[in-house]
């Protein structure tokens, strides 16, 4: 059968009629018997069903397609680099002060973190080192 030709089949869950456009094929070329939505609809269920096994199949996924994987995520951010920077400009313009006020809790979080590890602190733009009392 050539594949441009248009036919329709009978879903073998829902029971509609669709064209073969909406039924995904099998690697060997054949139509599957659900259509797109049914089969997209068992899938997740089967996923929430057994979450231990996705979690398991997609691990093995990342560590087999690691390098494209890699590959694919440089190529995006390469590709939407001046995208995203226009979009963190807009957050920034429009959300300054909650961004300012999470950077110095960040700033005084560190600070008192080297304090208490009792590592040298910059205060007024030189070294000092201050003494915790324990």
């Amino acid at each position: 059968m050539n594949p441009t030709t248009l036919t329709t089949r009978t879903c073998s869950i829902c029971g509609e009629t669709k064209p073969d456009a909406e039924y995904y094929r099998y690697p060997t070329g054949y139509v599957r018997p659900a259509c797109r939505t049914c089969h997209i609809v068992r899938v997740r269920l089967s996923q929430r069903a057994h979450p231990e096994k996705t979690r398991e199949a997609n691990r093995r996924y990342r560590e087999r397609h690691r390098e494209a994987l890699r590959e694919r995520e440089r190529s995006y951010r390469i590709k939407y680099r001046s995208r995203k920077a226009a979009s963190q400009r807009a957050y920034y313009a429009a959300h300054r002060e909650a961004v300012l006020a999470r950077m110095k809790a960040t700033r005084d979080l560190h600070r008192q973190m080297r304090i208490a590890a009792g590592l040298p602190v910059r205060m007024r733009g030189r070294p000092r080192t201050i003494e915790c009392d324990s």
